[in-house]
């Protein structure tokens, strides 16, 4: 009798819907959208965060993302005490969507987003870190504007 207890509380189980987090999920809503590789530390932060909106492309996708990145430093100001000064990071990405098949450029648009970011004239690694921070904040902003553009052009 326990042994038919302890297997009806079995089977019970695996009829929850409780699914696995590290276990492969269910894809239903495959995107039309391929986001083509982005070269560098921040092209493979926008790659993610645009994939990551977009979902998995259909392997029968039409639409081709290609992604160019610049940026730019400048310093603007620094403390009388010369220890620490500001700077600004400008990120500026040119998009451009194509048809998988044809080539024919169906919209080509550019973006730019700036971040400050304190230095430090005594710690190189804290200068570098928070001007990492101000690139990929830039970057994320960008990678949001850019969806809601393509996702709104790809509607019409």
């Amino acid at each position: 009798m326990k042994k038919y207890i302890i297997l009806t509380m079995l089977l019970a189980l695996t009829a929850c819907g409780i699914k696995p987090i590290y276990g492969e999920r269910e894809i239903n809503d495959k995107s039309p959208v391929f986001v083509a590789h982005i070269p560098e530390r921040l092209g493979q932060i926008m790659m993610n965060a645009l994939k990551a909106k977009f979902g998995y492309h259909d392997p029968n996708y039409n639409k081709i993302v290609k992604v160019n990145l610049k940026t730019y430093t400048a310093g603007l100001g620094l403390e009388t005490d010369a220890t620490y000064s500001v700077s600004e990071v400008t990120v500026v990405a040119n998009f451009m969507v194509t048809e998988r098949g044809t080539g024919k450029v169906l919209d080509e648009f550019s973006l730019s987003r700036s971040s400050t970011f304190s230095t430090s004239i005594s710690s190189s690694f804290a200068t570098e870190t928070a001007q990492k921070k101000a690139e990929t904040d830039a970057i994320l902003g960008i990678a949001e504007i850019a969806y809601s553009r393509i996702l709104a052009k790809l509607i019409q």
